[in-house]
């Protein structure tokens, strides 16, 4: 995704043809969890969060700073995204990330839909967003994700990558939860699992 893109600056020639022979590699399609899970995170280490524009709902553990800069920055479309505290920190710095590959990071994008395409219809569209046609690794699945018609998929190119898109209640946007990862045993794949069995869509 886009966003990705500007956090490898830096990186030597070196570490990007690793990254890149890696992710060649195909990763299996995640698994999607149980929805609607009550209490995936302690209580006192939680936090929530509501989108008043894009509608949604998500909790996650308060060991991720969740980064809104680019919430409002445009009528039609919005991220936000979450990143773990130290990276987080380290960006704020100007440092190179501590912990995992570059990019490691889940974020929640939100686009215009006028049209009121599917999720299938959409990403086939939108791959330059989606990284559907030219990234995907193997096939995608159908699924009913909090009550929509979503589907899911993993990707890979010079990062690598899980979405699940799927439109908002009124179909008005198409929503991406994404996690981007360098190695598809890191473990923010197992937090994005936990923070996305949280997700609700309020409107």
């Amino acid at each position: 995704m886009s966003q990705f893109t500007s956090k490898l600056t830096g990186l030597t020639f070196k570490k990007v043809l690793f990254l890149a022979l890696f992710c060649m590699i195909p990763t299996s399609i995640f698994v999607i969890p149980k929805i609607g899970s009550t209490q995936i995170f302690a209580a006192s280490s939680q936090v929530t969060y509501q989108s008043q524009k894009f509608g949604f709902k998500i909790t996650y553990p308060n060991s991720y700073t969740l980064d809104k800069t680019f919430e409002n920055k445009y009528p039609d479309q919005g991220y936000l995204t979450l990143w773990k505290n130290s990276d987080y920190q380290a960006i704020q710095a100007g440092k190179l990330f501590t912990t995992e590959a570059p990019s490691s990071s889940i974020s929640i994008s939100a686009f215009s839909n006028p049209n009121k395409l599917s999720a299938l219809q959409w990403v086939t569209q939108n791959t330059p967003q989606s990284n559907f046609k030219r990234f995907r690794q193997g096939n995608y699945q159908t699924l009913n994700f909090v009550g929509q018609s979503a589907i899911s998929y993993s990707w890979c190119g010079l990062i690598c990558g899980d979405n699940i898109v799927l439109p908002s209640k009124k179909g008005q946007y198409i929503i991406i939860l994404n996690v981007g990862y360098g190695n598809k045993s890191d473990k923010i794949r197992q937090d994005f699992q936990r923070i996305i069995s949280t997700f609700q869509l309020m409107k």
